[in-house]
Protein backbone atom coordinates (compact mmCIF):
# COMPACT_ATOMS: atom_id res chain seq x y z
CA UNK A 1 0.00 0.00 0.00
CA UNK A 2 1.39 3.39 -0.97
CA UNK A 3 1.48 6.47 1.23
CA UNK A 4 2.04 10.15 0.60
CA UNK A 5 5.54 11.54 1.20
CA UNK A 6 6.27 15.26 1.30
CA UNK A 7 9.05 16.02 -1.18
CA UNK A 8 9.25 19.79 -0.86
CA UNK A 9 7.35 22.77 0.44
CA UNK A 10 7.49 26.31 -0.81
CA UNK A 11 6.29 29.64 0.51
CA UNK A 12 7.18 32.37 -1.94
CA UNK A 13 10.99 32.28 -2.29
CA UNK A 14 11.51 29.93 0.67
CA UNK A 15 11.92 26.33 -0.53
CA UNK A 16 12.40 23.37 1.80
CA UNK A 17 13.40 20.03 0.27
CA UNK A 18 13.14 16.61 1.89
CA UNK A 19 16.90 15.96 2.02
CA UNK A 20 16.34 12.31 2.96
CA UNK A 21 15.12 11.61 -0.58
CA UNK A 22 17.97 10.54 -2.84
CA UNK A 23 16.17 11.68 -6.00
CA UNK A 24 16.06 15.28 -4.75
CA UNK A 25 19.81 15.81 -4.33
CA UNK A 26 20.31 17.33 -7.79
CA UNK A 27 17.31 19.57 -7.22
CA UNK A 28 18.83 20.71 -3.94
CA UNK A 29 21.93 21.88 -5.84
CA UNK A 30 19.70 24.01 -8.08
CA UNK A 31 18.00 25.58 -5.06
CA UNK A 32 21.23 26.27 -3.15
CA UNK A 33 22.74 27.87 -6.26
CA UNK A 34 20.00 30.50 -6.22
CA UNK A 35 18.77 29.56 -9.69
CA UNK A 36 15.07 29.57 -8.81
CA UNK A 37 13.56 33.03 -9.15
CA UNK A 38 10.64 34.04 -6.95
CA UNK A 39 8.30 33.99 -9.96
CA UNK A 40 9.60 30.69 -11.41
CA UNK A 41 8.39 27.16 -10.75
CA UNK A 42 10.87 24.90 -8.99
CA UNK A 43 10.15 21.87 -11.17
CA UNK A 44 10.37 23.90 -14.39
CA UNK A 45 13.77 25.28 -13.41
CA UNK A 46 14.92 21.82 -12.38
CA UNK A 47 13.87 20.41 -15.75
CA UNK A 48 15.80 23.18 -17.54
CA UNK A 49 18.94 21.91 -15.79
CA UNK A 50 18.04 18.33 -16.68
CA UNK A 51 17.30 17.21 -13.12
CA UNK A 52 15.89 13.72 -13.66
CA UNK A 53 13.22 13.93 -10.98
CA UNK A 54 11.87 17.25 -12.28
CA UNK A 55 11.92 16.06 -15.90
CA UNK A 56 10.01 12.92 -14.94
CA UNK A 57 7.30 14.87 -13.10
CA UNK A 58 6.84 17.39 -15.92
CA UNK A 59 6.69 14.57 -18.45
CA UNK A 60 3.89 13.01 -16.41
CA UNK A 61 1.88 16.23 -16.57
CA UNK A 62 2.61 16.63 -20.26
CA UNK A 63 1.82 13.07 -21.30
CA UNK A 64 -0.71 11.81 -18.77
CA UNK A 65 -2.89 14.83 -18.04
CA UNK A 66 -5.78 16.06 -20.20
CA UNK A 67 -7.60 19.30 -19.42
CA UNK A 68 -11.00 20.33 -20.79
CA UNK A 69 -11.82 23.81 -19.62
CA UNK A 70 -15.34 25.14 -19.20
CA UNK A 71 -14.34 28.60 -20.39
CA UNK A 72 -14.53 28.04 -24.15
CA UNK A 73 -17.95 28.14 -25.76
CA UNK A 74 -19.64 24.91 -26.90
CA UNK A 75 -16.51 22.82 -26.42
CA UNK A 76 -15.52 23.39 -30.04
CA UNK A 77 -11.85 23.89 -29.20
CA UNK A 78 -11.55 20.15 -28.57
CA UNK A 79 -13.23 19.02 -31.78
CA UNK A 80 -9.97 19.18 -33.81
CA UNK A 81 -8.23 17.11 -31.11
CA UNK A 82 -10.96 14.46 -31.22
CA UNK A 83 -10.91 14.47 -35.03
CA UNK A 84 -7.14 13.95 -35.15
CA UNK A 85 -7.41 11.19 -32.55
CA UNK A 86 -10.09 9.41 -34.59
CA UNK A 87 -7.98 9.72 -37.75
CA UNK A 88 -4.98 8.03 -36.11
CA UNK A 89 -6.51 4.57 -36.53
CA UNK A 90 -9.73 2.85 -37.65
CA UNK A 91 -10.02 1.43 -34.12
CA UNK A 92 -10.14 4.92 -32.61
CA UNK A 93 -12.86 6.01 -35.02
CA UNK A 94 -14.84 2.84 -34.31
CA UNK A 95 -14.70 3.57 -30.56
CA UNK A 96 -15.83 7.15 -31.11
CA UNK A 97 -18.74 6.11 -33.32
CA UNK A 98 -19.76 3.53 -30.70
CA UNK A 99 -19.80 6.20 -27.99
CA UNK A 100 -21.87 8.50 -30.23
CA UNK A 101 -24.29 5.61 -30.78
CA UNK A 102 -24.55 4.93 -27.04
CA UNK A 103 -25.31 8.62 -26.49
CA UNK A 104 -28.29 8.29 -28.86
CA UNK A 105 -27.28 11.36 -30.88
CA UNK A 106 -28.49 9.92 -34.19
CA UNK A 107 -25.06 10.29 -35.82
CA UNK A 108 -24.07 7.42 -38.11
CA UNK A 109 -20.71 8.75 -39.22
CA UNK A 110 -18.59 11.89 -39.45
CA UNK A 111 -16.00 13.25 -41.85
CA UNK A 112 -13.55 16.08 -41.96
CA UNK A 113 -14.82 18.91 -44.11
CA UNK A 114 -12.08 19.77 -46.61
CA UNK A 115 -12.03 22.70 -49.05
CA UNK A 116 -13.10 21.91 -52.63
CA UNK A 117 -10.27 21.14 -55.05
CA UNK A 118 -11.41 23.93 -57.38
CA UNK A 119 -11.48 26.56 -54.62
CA UNK A 120 -10.95 30.02 -56.14
CA UNK A 121 -9.16 32.13 -53.54
CA UNK A 122 -9.80 35.30 -55.53
CA UNK A 123 -13.54 35.03 -54.88
CA UNK A 124 -13.15 34.81 -51.10
CA UNK A 125 -13.24 37.74 -48.67
CA UNK A 126 -9.81 39.16 -47.85
CA UNK A 127 -9.62 37.91 -44.21
CA UNK A 128 -10.41 34.34 -45.27
CA UNK A 129 -8.07 34.56 -48.25
CA UNK A 130 -5.26 35.77 -46.00
CA UNK A 131 -5.91 32.98 -43.47
CA UNK A 132 -5.84 30.30 -46.19
CA UNK A 133 -2.72 31.73 -47.82
CA UNK A 134 -0.89 31.81 -44.49
CA UNK A 135 -1.87 28.20 -43.74
CA UNK A 136 -0.73 27.04 -47.18
CA UNK A 137 2.59 28.87 -46.82
CA UNK A 138 3.19 26.99 -43.56
CA UNK A 139 2.37 23.68 -45.21
CA UNK A 140 -0.68 23.17 -43.01
CA UNK A 141 -3.66 21.10 -44.08
CA UNK A 142 -6.79 23.16 -44.57
CA UNK A 143 -9.80 21.96 -42.64
CA UNK A 144 -13.27 23.48 -42.46
CA UNK A 145 -14.29 21.45 -39.43
CA UNK A 146 -16.39 18.32 -39.05
CA UNK A 147 -19.53 17.16 -40.82
CA UNK A 148 -21.87 14.65 -39.22
CA UNK A 149 -23.82 12.15 -41.29
CA UNK A 150 -27.38 11.41 -40.23
CA UNK A 151 -29.88 8.98 -41.74
CA UNK A 152 -32.84 10.20 -43.78
CA UNK A 153 -36.01 8.13 -43.50
CA UNK A 154 -39.02 7.84 -45.76
CA UNK A 155 -42.01 5.79 -44.65
CA UNK A 156 -39.90 4.21 -41.94
CA UNK A 157 -37.13 3.15 -44.31
CA UNK A 158 -33.67 4.66 -44.52
CA UNK A 159 -33.25 6.16 -47.99
CA UNK A 160 -30.19 8.40 -47.69
CA UNK A 161 -27.76 10.27 -45.46
CA UNK A 162 -27.66 14.00 -44.88
CA UNK A 163 -24.64 16.07 -43.88
CA UNK A 164 -24.62 18.66 -41.11
CA UNK A 165 -21.92 21.06 -40.01
CA UNK A 166 -20.99 20.08 -36.45
CA UNK A 167 -20.33 23.68 -35.46
CA UNK A 168 -22.92 25.47 -37.57
CA UNK A 169 -25.92 23.13 -37.60
CA UNK A 170 -25.64 20.67 -34.71
CA UNK A 171 -26.62 21.62 -31.17
CA UNK A 172 -24.10 23.00 -28.70
CA UNK A 173 -24.52 19.84 -26.62
CA UNK A 174 -23.68 17.58 -29.56
CA UNK A 175 -20.59 19.62 -30.37
CA UNK A 176 -19.42 19.59 -26.76
CA UNK A 177 -19.97 15.84 -26.48
CA UNK A 178 -17.99 15.23 -29.67
CA UNK A 179 -15.17 17.44 -28.41
CA UNK A 180 -15.04 15.68 -25.02
CA UNK A 181 -15.25 12.19 -26.50
CA UNK A 182 -11.70 12.02 -27.85
CA UNK A 183 -9.88 12.99 -24.62
CA UNK A 184 -12.28 10.80 -22.64
CA UNK A 185 -11.68 7.67 -24.72
CA UNK A 186 -7.95 8.33 -24.94
CA UNK A 187 -7.77 8.71 -21.15
CA UNK A 188 -9.57 5.42 -20.57
CA UNK A 189 -7.27 3.61 -22.98
CA UNK A 190 -3.97 5.10 -21.80
CA UNK A 191 -4.52 5.45 -18.04
CA UNK A 192 -4.51 9.25 -18.10
CA UNK A 193 -5.98 11.75 -15.66
CA UNK A 194 -8.74 13.81 -17.29
CA UNK A 195 -9.68 17.16 -15.75
CA UNK A 196 -13.01 18.57 -16.93
CA UNK A 197 -14.36 21.93 -15.82
CA UNK A 198 -18.15 22.37 -16.01
CA UNK A 199 -18.46 18.64 -16.78
CA UNK A 200 -22.23 18.67 -17.21
CA UNK A 201 -22.43 21.90 -19.23
CA UNK A 202 -24.75 21.42 -22.23
CA UNK A 203 -25.09 17.70 -21.49
CA UNK A 204 -28.27 15.86 -20.51
CA UNK A 205 -28.06 14.61 -16.88
CA UNK A 206 -28.46 10.98 -18.00
CA UNK A 207 -25.61 11.38 -20.48
CA UNK A 208 -23.36 13.06 -17.92
CA UNK A 209 -24.01 10.21 -15.49
CA UNK A 210 -23.10 7.62 -18.11
CA UNK A 211 -19.82 9.33 -18.98
CA UNK A 212 -18.92 9.48 -15.29
CA UNK A 213 -19.80 5.82 -14.81
CA UNK A 214 -17.30 4.82 -17.53
CA UNK A 215 -14.50 5.70 -15.11
CA UNK A 216 -16.07 3.80 -12.22
CA UNK A 217 -16.29 0.33 -13.76
CA UNK A 218 -13.48 -2.19 -14.14
CA UNK A 219 -15.05 -3.29 -17.41
CA UNK A 220 -14.84 0.13 -19.05
CA UNK A 221 -11.80 1.41 -17.13
CA UNK A 222 -9.38 -1.53 -16.77
CA UNK A 223 -6.34 0.80 -16.88
CA UNK A 224 -7.37 2.89 -13.85
CA UNK A 225 -7.79 6.20 -15.64
CA UNK A 226 -9.07 9.02 -13.46
CA UNK A 227 -11.69 11.70 -14.02
CA UNK A 228 -11.60 14.87 -11.93
CA UNK A 229 -14.46 17.20 -12.76
CA UNK A 230 -16.44 20.15 -11.48
CA UNK A 231 -20.22 20.11 -11.82
CA UNK A 232 -23.42 21.76 -10.64
CA UNK A 233 -25.47 18.62 -11.32
CA UNK A 234 -26.50 17.42 -7.85
CA UNK A 235 -27.98 14.25 -9.35
CA UNK A 236 -24.41 13.00 -9.73
CA UNK A 237 -24.12 13.17 -5.92
CA UNK A 238 -25.56 9.67 -5.72
CA UNK A 239 -24.56 7.05 -3.13
CA UNK A 240 -25.12 4.34 -5.75
CA UNK A 241 -22.65 6.04 -8.08
CA UNK A 242 -19.93 7.65 -5.94
CA UNK A 243 -18.29 6.98 -2.61
CA UNK A 244 -18.21 9.74 -0.01
CA UNK A 245 -14.48 10.29 -0.51
CA UNK A 246 -15.11 10.85 -4.24
CA UNK A 247 -17.44 13.80 -3.62
CA UNK A 248 -15.81 17.16 -2.87
CA UNK A 249 -17.21 20.60 -2.17
CA UNK A 250 -15.81 24.04 -2.91
CA UNK A 251 -16.97 26.81 -0.58
CA UNK A 252 -16.11 30.49 -0.83
CA UNK A 253 -16.03 32.81 2.16
CA UNK A 254 -17.10 36.48 2.10
CA UNK A 255 -13.57 37.45 1.02
CA UNK A 256 -13.83 35.23 -2.07
CA UNK A 257 -11.28 32.70 -0.77
CA UNK A 258 -12.21 29.09 -1.56
CA UNK A 259 -11.79 25.99 0.59
CA UNK A 260 -12.00 22.40 -0.64
CA UNK A 261 -13.27 19.52 1.48
CA UNK A 262 -14.67 16.03 1.02
CA UNK A 263 -17.98 14.49 2.02
CA UNK A 264 -15.87 11.88 3.81
CA UNK A 265 -14.62 14.64 6.15
CA UNK A 266 -18.03 14.72 7.86
CA UNK A 267 -18.52 12.44 10.85
CA UNK A 268 -20.60 9.32 10.27
CA UNK A 269 -23.29 10.54 12.68
CA UNK A 270 -23.94 13.44 10.26
CA UNK A 271 -23.77 11.53 6.99
CA UNK A 272 -24.30 7.82 6.42
CA UNK A 273 -23.78 5.62 3.37
CA UNK A 274 -27.55 5.22 3.03
CA UNK A 275 -28.31 8.97 3.07
CA UNK A 276 -29.63 10.94 0.13
CA UNK A 277 -26.50 13.04 -0.39
CA UNK A 278 -28.11 15.45 -2.86
CA UNK A 279 -31.09 16.19 -0.62
CA UNK A 280 -28.87 16.85 2.38
CA UNK A 281 -26.61 19.09 0.30
CA UNK A 282 -29.52 21.17 -0.98
CA UNK A 283 -30.77 21.44 2.61
CA UNK A 284 -27.47 23.08 3.53
CA UNK A 285 -26.05 20.24 5.62
CA UNK A 286 -22.68 20.24 3.83
CA UNK A 287 -22.18 23.93 3.05
CA UNK A 288 -20.89 25.07 -0.36
CA UNK A 289 -24.27 26.62 -1.25
CA UNK A 290 -24.76 30.14 -2.62
CA UNK A 291 -26.50 32.40 -0.10
CA UNK A 292 -29.32 33.67 -2.28
CA UNK A 293 -31.57 36.33 -0.74
CA UNK A 294 -34.78 35.09 -2.33
CA UNK A 295 -37.00 37.68 -0.65
CA UNK A 296 -35.01 40.59 -2.07
CA UNK A 297 -35.84 41.93 -5.52
CA UNK A 298 -32.95 43.28 -7.61
CA UNK A 299 -35.40 45.87 -8.97
CA UNK A 300 -36.38 47.22 -5.56
CA UNK A 301 -35.25 50.70 -4.54
CA UNK A 302 -32.72 50.86 -1.71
Amino acid sequence: RTKEVELFTRKREHIHLNVKREELKDLQVVVKSGLVRSNALLLSVGAQFNVGFAVEVLEWFRERLHLITGIVDRGGDYVPWTLRWAQESPINKKKLLKLLEIADLGIEDFEERLPPKDLDLAKLPEPIRAWISEALDKGEKLSFGVETLRPVFEKGEKVAQERFSLHGEESAGTERFFGMAGPLLDSLENSRVLLVDEFDARLHPVLARHLLSLFLSRDTNPNNAQLVCSTHNVKLMDKDLLRRDQIWFLEKDHYGAASLYSLADFKTDRVRKTDDFAAKYLAGRFGALPLVEESTSPLADD
